[in-house]
């Protein structure tokens, strides 16, 4: 009980990292977007700089 109670938190706290990782990563994308104004090269663009 007590495995699984800790490897519960263990998860939460894994997700809760990757989410925030995760909207880092969509802003990031967001802004490159914008700053161009498209959608099809702007991305490769961006990470090239």
């Amino acid at each position: 009980m007590n495995f699984k109670l800790s490897q519960k938190a263990v998860t939460s706290i894994h997700v809760k990292y990757s989410k925030k990782i995760q909207e880092l990563a969509n802003t990031k994308w967001e802004v490159s977007a914008n700053s161009c104004g498209c959608t099809g090269d702007c991305g490769s663009n961006w990470m090239q700089s």
